[in-house]
């Protein structure tokens, strides 16, 4: 007979067949269950010392296919730059230096980039002018240059380009980040 909880709920014990008492059928599934354990007993023991020398066999071909991956992931890294610069989106962000003093300018650059990176933007445009209403040289797209080259060397830009290609051309640079 069927226990029942206070609520009148069916309580059912760990043993419990449910397709039995759901369709008042006998399940095969200790049949089943007992047929697997008779076909483990059958089997005869395996030697320790041959499920090792396996089981390092089986570690070396992992090894094997890791290095082979590792190779696979050097390759695809020794991408010439300029490919690189392809899955570049354009400028996500633009930094405006007009009216900068030296100083200004190097602080604004590095604080841009540096957050960019951290935002994980990737490409970047720095508008210095190209020096028109200055009195003598200009003076931003050396000083702004200077401080994208440190940053550079410092591994967080990957590349920069003057955007006519050439610095005098240009007002402003595109700067790609690592």
């Amino acid at each position: 007979m069927q226990q029942m909880s206070k609520q009148g709920i069916p309580v059912f014990n760990d043993d419990a067949d449910f397709y039995e008492l759901f369709t008042g059928k006998k399940s095969e599934k200790i049949s089943q269950k007992t047929v697997a354990i008779e076909k483990f007993q059958e089997e005869p023991e395996e030697n320790f010392a041959e499920l090792l020398e396996q089981s390092f066999s089986e570690t070396a071909n992992f090894q094997t296919i890791l290095r082979e991956k590792d190779s696979s992931l050097s390759a695809r890294k020794s991408l010439t730059i300029k490919e690189k610069l392809k899955k570049y989106p354009p400028p996500e962000v633009d930094i405006d230096l007009h009216g900068c003093t030296a100083e200004e300018a190097r602080k604004k650059t590095e604080t841009v980039i540096r957050n960019a990176r951290y935002n994980a933007i990737r490409t970047i445009r720095i508008i210095v002018g190209k020096g028109i209403h200055s009195r003598g040289k200009a003076v931003l797209p050396d000083i702004v240059e200077k401080k994208v080259v440190d940053l550079k060397q410092k591994d967080i830009v990957l590349t920069f380009q003057w955007e006519k290609r050439r610095k005098l051309k240009s007002g402003s640079m595109i700067v790609y980040l690592k």
